[in-house]
């Protein structure tokens, strides 16, 4: 009963880690292209602008939990979902431009279906 319960976190944070290595290995082929977050990354109000953003998720994740205590996994697994296919799509960008899209989606649902 013990692995059981650990595998699923353990999981979700090993996949996490993946997700967060290949942007790392991408970022710099998203910068050359011209593709940032940002119009102007060197503009201080970016900071302001993701912290705004950090802090209404959070009060929304928590006002979830406090209401629909199960329906926060799948919220979170919705955004990992999200952040998986933007992050595979410029990854398998650059190896198979044609079939990027496809191949992002099909490996986020793998990746969530190993989740759930």
């Amino acid at each position: 009963m013990g692995m059981k319960r650990f595998l699923p976190p353990a999981g979700m944070a090993m996949l996490f880690i993946v997700s967060q290595i290949i942007a790392v290995v991408v970022a710099p082929s998203f910068k050359d292209a011209g593709m940032e977050a940002f119009d102007n990354p060197e503009d201080p109000m970016n900071i302001v602008q993701i912290f705004a953003i950090l802090l209404v998720f959070t009060i929304f994740i928590l006002i979830i939990a406090k209401y629909r205590e199960k329906m926060v996994k799948y919220i979170i697994l919705f955004f990992f979902f999200l952040a998986s296919i933007s992050i595979f799509q410029g990854f398998f960008y650059f190896i198979i431009p044609s079939l990027s899209a496809i191949l992002a989606i099909a490996t986020s649902i793998i990746m969530i279906a190993l989740l759930i």
